[in-house]
């Protein structure tokens, strides 16, 4: 119980640097309490302006300023696509036509920390290298299977959104930066697919210097998501030209 309590406190506190030692229970709970004072919401902004102090309307405060974010734009894509030329080689479109192996799988999943927040469904990086060898074929066979039809299951995508405060009391939506919780099956597929496109990507896009952090993106946690920026940025690039 006491080797439960201190694992559960010390996901909690997000210390990812602290290796195995004596027990730190008291720390790990200093921690947590520390992270959650810092981010406490006293009051927030309505769209139209207007202010709440009631924690119970917070929610539907956040969820309609991400629906109004967020929400569906008619256009075409046609035309920038149209604008941009073909850029890579023959040699790199036969990579890019390879068949994906379950060792990249495997080691994309590895290379994540184990105690990273998990998403809806409950299961961090650590469940599924527990039972790698159990789970890993099945959700090989399901990732190639998407990513070949270039579509998964709608729920794959359901995702927890936390909100981490940019500063010290934030009272507006804006004060706050989004980071999504995806389940850790999207993580594997989306990061195995991002690996793909990273050799070719510099041959993709203009000469001009795009900078951008890979862990700091969008949709934060989704590592397509700076990838994606960057392809929109050269659309943007061959119109303006």
């Amino acid at each position: 119980m006491l080797i439960q309590e201190e694992t559960f406190w010390k996901q909690r506190s997000k210390i990812f640097w602290l290796k195995n030692g004596d027990n730190n229970t008291k720390f790990f709970h200093a921690m947590a309490s520390a992270r959650r004072k810092h981010n406490i919401i006293q009051n927030l902004a309505r769209l139209d302006g207007t202010m709440s102090f009631d924690k119970a309307s917070f929610s539907n405060i956040a969820k309609d300023y991400f629906r109004d974010l967020y929400k569906e734009q008619l256009g075409t894509y046609t035309i920038v696509i149209n604008t941009i030329p073909a850029c890579i080689s023959q040699t790199e479109n036969d990579r890019l036509l390879q068949p994906f192996s379950i060792t990249e799988f495997r080691s994309t999943l590895f290379s994540m920390h184990a105690d990273k927040s998990p998403g809806l469904d409950g299961l961090n990086p650590s469940f599924f290298k527990r039972f790698w060898d159990l789970l890993g074929p099945e959700i090989f066979h399901a990732g190639v299977q998407w990513l070949e039809q270039g579509s998964f299951p709608s729920q794959l995508n359901n995702t927890n959104i936390v909100l981490i405060p940019k500063t010290e009391n934030p009272t507006s939506m804006k004060d706050l930066r989004s980071i999504s919780l995806c389940n850790v099956i999207y993580k594997i597929i989306s990061k195995v697919f991002a690996n793909l496109l990273k050799p070719i990507l510099p041959t993709c896009i203009s000469l001009e210097k795009y900078a951008f952090i890979e862990h700091r993106a969008l949709r934060q946690g989704d590592p397509l998501s700076p990838y994606l920026f960057i392809l929109c940025t050269e659309g943007l690039t061959s119109l303006l030209k």
